[in-house]
């Protein structure tokens, strides 16, 4: 830790937090050495050798890096900072912060899964990752298992089929934005899903846009992923409305 000035895009020197700096070590120092999650970090008296900073400055890094989702902190004397999984969740969670800040309505959290989740199937026709193809496979079963009737396994099984498409699109920008849209939806709209009257036509749509996938057919998956989104959002601003001017608030 030897310089806290970095010049930023208008030419201008910034001055950085030595936290900021730790927190950009700790996570260079998690994939350099390929830490999976459930890896402890070093105790803090290692780090605070290791980085050169005091212990404020290192508990304020390790802060950052929880709050985010990156790392959890187990209590106990064989406690201490351990790597988390990466999830879209942790990304969402943080993401609704800045929402609510710039008073973004709900309505625009649906329209940009209107317009990106097709997007995103076509890419995952395209690319075909062999594991998520076989991972969507199981999502048509479970679509072809389900007792529509079970009003949480059915949000579950169906919010789950557009996770596993986003993630076929085998892009990790597009992805974690996708799944972390769909994250924040869900968790707002967690009992306002389709009545059962409609999930015949839900699996058939959701069935005929897997098939264009594993067949690799791009124009065809994007046009029905298109086709039911379209549907899903004229029915859903139907019967949730008032929901749609409502401001998108931290979960």
């Amino acid at each position: 830790m030897t310089d806290d000035r970095h010049v930023g895009i208008d030419n201008r020197p910034r001055l950085v937090k030595r936290s900021d700096l730790v927190v950009k070590q700790i996570v260079r120092d998690i994939m350099r050495g390929g830490l999976t999650p459930g890896t402890m970090l070093p105790p803090e008296a290692t780090m605070l050798k290791e980085y050169g900073v005091s212990r404020s400055s290192l508990r304020e890094a390790l802060r950052i890096l929880e709050v985010n989702g990156l790392i959890t902190i187990r209590p106990g004397p064989s406690g201490g900072p351990c790597v988390a999984a990466v999830e879209p969740r942790h990304f969402g969670r943080m993401t609704t912060l800045f929402l609510e800040m710039s008073r973004t309505p709900f309505r625009e959290l649906l329209e940009a899964r209107v317009i990106m989740e097709p997007l995103m199937t076509r890419l995952a026709a395209e690319r075909r990752n062999p594991d998520k193809v076989l991972e969507l496979k199981r999502s048509l079963q479970d679509h072809a298992e389900l007792d529509p009737k079970d009003g949480l396994r059915y949000l579950e099984v169906v919010q789950g089929f557009h996770a596993v498409v986003v993630g076929l699109s085998g892009n990790h920008v597009l992805d974690l934005f996708g799944r972390s849209l769909e994250g924040i939806f869900t968790e707002r709209v967690a009992q306002s899903h389709q009545p059962a009257a409609r999930w015949r036509e839900v699996r058939e749509e959701h069935e005929a846009v897997g098939q264009a996938i594993v067949d690799g057919d791009a124009d065809a998956a994007e046009s029905l992923m298109r086709s039911h989104m379209a549907k899903f959002a004229a029915s859903f601003i139907k019967r949730y409305g008032a929901l749609l001017d409502e401001i998108v608030g931290w979960t």
